[in-house]
């Protein structure tokens, strides 16, 4: 084969190559918008907008309303695959804000309204952990952002679970600090509507209807299974016929997707609009950081409420007037038994001190006593 034969051959694979790669382009027409993909026409690359499945200090979640850009995070599809998985973290705003993570688009795990008072509810940070969470909501935006004041970083895993890590700068590495889902009752709706979640332990959990609920399926309670949820107790009025509400501390809020924000009435004028409301279920304050106001309240079932010892928000549960009686009596029982074992206790005290003082003194004279009866040596000898 001559030189020339040669060129030839050289020139033809590089005019092919060539009009390879000028057909594999995309077009100026294409269009990109948030959670699109654009493949080249060969399928050689790809071009799109991809979230990360880390959020870092001063990361926005949320939505850019200007353009319908979302700020999110996606999980990987495997430890070793960064395509895009099946979980997703994310900031929901309507409603009332609160941070989501969901697994093959339905809600896995739920961070709980974010209310605002000291260390509220953001996940995976605890109340002795400096940190500001600022919110925008505005004609541009609606974002969520966290700051801490030291480095750290949240990672959607591709199971779902949600991890805290802390960089520990002497030991040069990132350490877990704290992961979401954790407990039984972290699982979102883990007791069904109207239920409500206590863990005994991280592994168990014990539902219990809310006031004024009874269970959909008391055969399935029975088996310790109450993700069917809770239901209005047979024959409950509760329009206008002197109903009220039963007060529920330490709770995390339920899902406030669809709840009703007044951010101008008090925790008072909140309870009169829900009383006034027949379809009101529940209502409770929005901001706590300074006394109670802003009124949060829910219409129809109250979902994925669970039960702390040390923690949480109080719900004003709406009951009929034959629950009310009871839960009042209830209270009234209670105060009575605490009033009652108070008193029993000071008695008990001022006893056992009145014993120690009558004993000591008793002791006191039964030394004197001994003292006196005993014979002087100097008074015999002389």
């Amino acid at each position: 084969m001559n030189t020339r034969t040669v060129s030839l051959h050289i020139l033809f694979l590089f005019l092919l190559l060539h009009l390879i790669d000028s057909l594999d382009t995309l077009a100026l027409n294409d269009t990109l918008r948030d959670g699109d993909v654009l493949i080249s026409r060969g399928r050689k690359f790809a071009l799109g907008f991809f979230s990360p499945d880390t959020l870092l200090p001063s990361m926005k979640l949320g939505l850019d309303r200007r353009t319908g850009l979302k700020w999110f995070l996606t999980s990987w599809k495997s430890e070793n695959d960064p395509a895009p998985g099946s979980c997703s973290y994310r900031f929901e705003s309507p409603g009332y804000r609160q941070l989501f993570t969901y697994k093959d688009r339905a809600p896995y795990y739920r961070g709980g309204p974010i209310i605002w008072k000291p260390h509220g509810s953001v996940p995976s940070m605890p109340d002795n952990f400096n940190y500001n969470v600022t919110i925008v909501n505005n004609a541009t935006e609606v974002s969520f952002m966290l700051d801490t004041w030291v480095v750290s970083r949240h990672v959607l895993h591709e199971s779902g679970l949600l991890s805290h890590f802390i960089w520990h700068d002497e030991e040069q590495r990132w350490s877990e600090f704290n992961y979401y889902p954790k407990e039984q009752c972290d699982y979102y709706s883990k007791c069904g509507p109207n239920g409500n979640c206590g863990a005994n332990n991280a592994d168990q959990s014990d539902c219990t209807c809310l006031p004024g609920f009874e269970p959909e399926s008391p055969g399935d309670w029975y088996l310790r299974n109450g993700s069917g949820g809770c239901k209005r107790k047979q024959g409950a009025s509760m329009c206008r016929r002197g109903e009220g509400f039963v007060k529920v501390t330490r709770l995390k809020l339920p899902d406030t997707s669809t709840a009703h924000v007044n951010m101008s009435l008090s925790l008072k004028e909140c309870e009169q609009e829900c009383l006034r409301d027949c379809s009101c279920t529940a209502y409770s304050s929005a901001d706590e950081s300074v006394g109670e106001h802003g009124c949060l309240k829910w219409h129809g079932n109250l979902v994925d409420t669970r039960a702390f010892s040390d923690l949480g928000q109080d719900l004003y549960v709406r009951v009929d007037a034959m629950d009310l009686a009871r839960q009042r009596k209830r209270s009234t029982l209670v105060k009575k038994a605490i009033v009652a074992t108070v008193s029993a206790l000071v008695l008990l005290l001022l006893g056992s001190l009145m014993y120690c003082l009558l004993f000591k003194r008793k002791r006191g004279l039964r030394n004197r006593l001994k003292i006196e009866l005993e014979p002087n040596p100097a008074k015999i000898l002389g």
